[in-house]
C-alpha cells in the first residue's frame, strides 16, 4: 500500500481484500467493532459469553436468569413480610 496515515491505510484495508478487489457492502466481520442494522435471523441459538452481564443493556445468558430470575420472586413474598 502506498504511503498516507495509519487511518487511511487501514479504511483501505478493510474495503478491499488482499488482491484488491473491492470488498461487496454488507459483509460482516468477525472481529472488530461494526454496526450491523436490519433483522437477523440465525439458524442455531448464538452463543453468549459465559460471564455475568456487569453493565446496562449488557446480554444476559439463559443461564444467569435462570440463577436469578427466581431471587426476584423469593425477595418480594419473603423479605417484605
Amino acid at each position: 500500500m502506498g504511503g498516507g496515515s495509519y487511518a487511511n491505510r487501514k479504511v483501505q484495508f478493510m474495503n478491499v481484500t488482499p488482491s484488491g478487489t473491492p470488498l461487496p457492502s454488507g459483509i460482516v466481520f468477525d472481529t472488530g467493532n461494526q454496526d450491523i442494522n436490519g433483522i437477523k435471523t440465525f439458524g442455531l441459538f448464538p452463543v453468549s459469553p459465559s460471564g455475568y452481564p456487569t453493565t446496562d443493556f449488557e446480554m444476559a445468558n439463559k443461564k444467569y436468569v435462570d440463577t436469578n430470575a427466581g431471587l426476584v420472586a423469593w425477595e418480594r413474598n419473603y423479605l417484605r413480610s
